[in-house]
């Protein structure tokens, strides 16, 4: 596609038309009117040429060219100075430009349509049919061709809109030094709406990009029926090399990542945080918070949700694994194996449950304490309480569990062994061996069980008489 009316005016049969420099004319001396195989009125220095049946060609302005040929019911109208307009090769084409220096070319095929309204701007539908271009605005340019149906639109300055390489195609821009093309594939939508702001969608069928904001961008490539929006400022949102995925992101300086695999879903609401789904199949990650992250990848089914500030949650290296964050300045990690959990309801907080095993649960409730499960297959930590920590790794089927505060469960070494802690400043111990239990029942005990079927039980007295009960007692 030549975007210069020097070009295609030689191409279309050798009408030059050259700025000479010399004092222009007045406007009303400058127009030429032909139909019908004929010039009706030609006045100055505008040139016009109509052939074919119902065909119209019409030029107002210095320097002005309009030509309707090779075809019937073809329609050029070029209204302004050094402007052109080209309804050629083919039937019932349309090419209408209103502005100085611009031009519209509506060509190679049936039922094309090119506009322009602004100066230095350029409008091209063609090779093919049914394609639309419009350009309102300065120095922007519109494309729709290489296929039937496609439809670029410009509404602002120094932007640019691209539909072509296959049919259906829509790319549509709102908005000052912006960017949105739709192509290399069949019935993709782009639209941009802000300045500086870009979205593509190429080498697929049936995506949609959207970007509304300032400074962002959006793409979706390799692959069919992709999502990728952006509502923000300097944020972005990326979906590919699979099919059926989806990006979202609302807020600023944010991105969402869903490539390289099918039904995979990132979203964030927030500024500052960032998506990632992907590796495979079926995975999700989710923010609604700002600074934070979530990460749901290399694997199948795995989610990450973060709901809080400077939070992060991974579930990742395996498949259906699951990482969770509700709280700000907390983190959660699970995978390095399959089935894995880790959430974490507080903030300044941390569930880990992966490291080389499957169905592994870190569950944090609480302010500044950690759950780890890791290490084997099946291990539980769970922390309940503020300043807390449990270990159940370096074994399977380990449980540590503590109800409290600044109080401390470890479960491992081993197989099979249970630390249960309930109370403040307390700490269960069981391992270095199988079926070991461990039970610190009240504030300041400590049960300590190693060895193999060893049983340590610790009551106090005046943590279960506050209150609290005991949990852990026949």
């Amino acid at each position: 596609m030549k975007r210069t009316a020097r070009w295609l005016v030689a191409a279309l049969g050798g009408i030059a038309f050259v700025v000479l420099g010399a004092e222009a004319a007045s406007a009303d001396t400058n127009i030429c009117v032909a139909a019908n195989d004929a010039v009706r009125v030609q006045m100055g220095t505008a040139t016009c040429e109509a052939e074919g049946t119902g065909s119209v060609a019409i030029a107002h302005g210095d320097e002005s060219v309009a030509q309707a040929t090779d075809g019937d019911r073809n329609k050029a109208r070029a209204l302004g100075d050094f402007s052109a307009a080209f309804a050629v090769f083919g039937d019932g084409n349309t090419a209408t430009v209103r502005g100085d220096g611009s031009e519209a070319d509506a060509v190679f095929g049936d039922g094309n349509t090119a506009t322009v309204s602004g100066d230095g701007s350029f409008a091209f539908a063609g090779e093919g049919d049914g394609n639309t271009a419009a350009v309102s605005g300065d120095g922007s340019e519109a494309l729709a061709g290489g296929g039937d149906g496609n439809t670029a639109v410009v509404n602002g300055d120094t932007s640019e809109a691209l539909a072509e390489n296959g049919d259906a195609n829509t790319a549509t821009v709102s908005g000052d030094e912006s960017f949105a093309s739709a192509g290399d594939g069949n019935a993709n939508t782009v639209t941009v709406t802000g300045d500086g702001s870009s979205a593509s969608a190429s080498e697929g069928d049936a995506n949609t990009v959207t970007v509304t904001g300032d400074g962002s961008s959006a793409s979706a490539e390799t692959g069919n029926g992709n999502t990728a929006t952006v509502t923000g400022d300097g944020s972005e949102a990326f979906v590919g090399f699979g099919d059926g995925n989806t990006a979202t992101v609302d807020g600023d300086e944010s991105s969402a990542f869903a490539v390289d695999g099918d039904g995979n879903t990132a979203t964030v609401t927030g500024d500052g945080s960032g998506a990632d789904a992907g590796g495979g199949d079926g995975n999700t990650a989710i923010v609604d918070g700002d600074a934070s992250e979530a990460d749901a990848s290399d694997g199948d089914g795995n989610t990450a949700i973060v709901t809080g500030d400077d939070s992060d949650a991974e579930a990742e290296d395996g498949n259906g694994n699951t990482a969770t964050v509700d709280g700000d300045g907390s983190d959660a990690e699970a995978g390095d194996g399959n089935g894995s959990t880790a959430t974490v309801i507080g903030d300044d907080s941390t569930a880990i449950a992966k490291l080389e095993g499957d169905g592994n649960t870190a569950i944090v409730i609480g302010d500044n304490s950690v759950a780890v499960a890791s290490e084997g297959n099946g291990n539980t930590a769970t922390v309940t309480g503020d300043d807390s920590v449990a270990f159940a790794e370096d074994g399977d089927g380990n449980t540590a569990v503590v109800d409290g505060d600044g109080s401390e469960a470890e479960a491992g070494d081993g197989n099979g062994n249970t630390a249960l802690v309930n109370g403040d400043g307390s700490s269960a111990v069981a391992g270095e061996g199988d079926g070991n239990t461990a039970i610190a029942d009240g504030d300041g005990c400590v049960a300590e069980a190693l060895g193999d079927g060893v049983t340590d039980f610790c009551e106090s007295s005046a943590g279960t008489s506050a209150g609290q009960g005991s949990r852990f007692s026949a």
